[in-house]
């Protein structure tokens, strides 16, 4: 199957994703493995907080996907992207890359971290075949949230928000601090055969050129472990 004809076919596939079911958000006691990714909330918090001081050098949203914000507003530590693991980073966040594997059907992972006064458009995610997790990992006091289908949720540090980003969304941080999410994309869980024909417009979702362009901006931006660099 090709990209074109993958094309094609994803609106059938979404027709029968949203008839299976049609919810924008999920509890979180239908993905039992979302309670040990917050076991580990204070290890990854302070494997975050130890990045702090290299903010600056952490990649852009916008250049990694451009156009839902422009500039250095919105950084993206990657982990896992496109399935493949981010090593370097993972480096610097062992206790996190282990809370990772904890998720089935991974496919993207990052610290989201919005500065402070950071609007994010209301947008739709490009596929309805994934679902959207966040961990809130520091949430400021005040004026930050995301809606979801005209409802609003306000991240709590250390706990979880389960979502189908194919529905509008928009998000936000109007407070003077920093916001940062646990940023994770997975495979959606569905009955066969959609089960496999989803998994299998989603490997060649991962060949498209905004994909490829993405994976190369992950890797030429990724900040080093100095016990793993080499000084010349």
């Amino acid at each position: 199957m090709g990209y074109a004809l993958a094309k094609l076919l994803r609106t059938g596939v979404e027709k029968r994703i949203r008839k299976h079911d049609p919810r924008s958000t999920f509890p979180q006691n239908e993905h039992p493995w979302s309670y040990s990714v917050e076991a580990h909330y204070p290890k990854i918090r302070e494997e975050f907080e130890r990045l702090l001081p290299q903010l600056d050098n952490i990649t852009n949203f916008d250049d990694i996907l451009p156009g839902l914000i422009h500039g250095s507003d919105w950084k993206s530590f990657y982990l896992i992207a496109a399935n493949k693991k981010i090593q370097e980073h993972q480096l610097l966040c062992p206790e996190t890359s282990g809370a990772l594997t904890e998720i089935p059907g991974l496919l993207n992972a990052f610290f989201s971290i919005f500065q402070p006064g950071v609007e994010v458009r209301p947008h739709q995610g490009p596929y309805a075949g994934i679902i959207r997790y966040h961990l809130g990992v520091i949430i400021p006091a005040g004026e930050v949230g995301i809606k979801v289908d005209g409802i609003t949720h306000r991240w709590e540090e250390g706990k979880s928000l389960l979502f189908d980003d194919r529905f509008t969304h928009e998000a936000w941080n109007k407070t003077d601090s920093i916001r940062v999410i646990l940023f994770v994309d997975l495979v959606r869980p569905l009955p066969q055969p959609l089960a496999s024909i989803n998994l299998a417009l989603l490997k060649i979702f991962k060949t498209s050129k905004a994909a490829r362009n993405a994976m190369n901006v992950i890797a030429n931006n990724q900040l080093r472990d100095p016990k793993h660099s080499t000084t010349t």
